[in-house]
């Protein structure tokens, strides 16, 4: 059994942008936005319809026109869920399918998975608890060590667990 959704095909950009906080009241799906990023999500029933959603993102290049602001396709991201698309053009830019984005520091995969994820958290939180383990060794107080633990290596650990 597989784990794709079955219904719709989904897929989402990920622009780096600023000045964003209006951008997303005009676009054809859904956004977050987060700082100067914007991630948007589009759905269609069929895959062809979402391509043409996704070169026809009028909206977006309206916005980006009235505040003089130009997307930067080598960071613009398109992972699509459930079904292989071509890379779309957008504004004469051919756009590049990715594997995996990254979402308000999430990893997220074409298969809705957290492997990646997993993966990078694991190695970063390895790497700090080896070199809290150094300062312990050279002499670091355990009260600094305890507030390295909850101030520094917890809030990696903890950051997106309950996904």
């Amino acid at each position: 059994m597989s784990d794709r959704l079955p219904t719709r095909e989904r897929c989402y950009l990920h622009f780096s942008l600023s000045y964003t906080s209006d951008m997303l009241s005009n676009i054809n799906g859904a956004g977050l936005q987060y700082a100067d990023d914007c991630t948007v999500l589009m759905t269609e029933k069929d895959s062809l319809e979402l391509q043409m959603k996704i070169e026809n993102c009028q909206q977006i290049q309206t916005w980006m026109d009235r505040w003089n602001q130009l997307i930067n396709y080598q960071k613009t991201e398109i992972v699509v869920f459930n079904e292989d698309i071509t890379p779309p053009i957008i504004n004469a830019n051919t756009t590049q399918i990715s594997t995996s984005s990254k979402v308000l520091g999430i990893t997220v995969d074409d298969h809705l998975t957290f492997k990646k994820q997993y993966s990078i958290s694991t190695k970063c939180l390895t790497q700090r608890m080896n070199m809290l383990k150094l300062f312990i060794y050279a002499g670091l107080s355990p009260d600094t060590s305890k507030k390295i633990l909850t101030q520094v290596i917890m809030p990696k650990a903890l950051y997106g667990a309950s996904l």
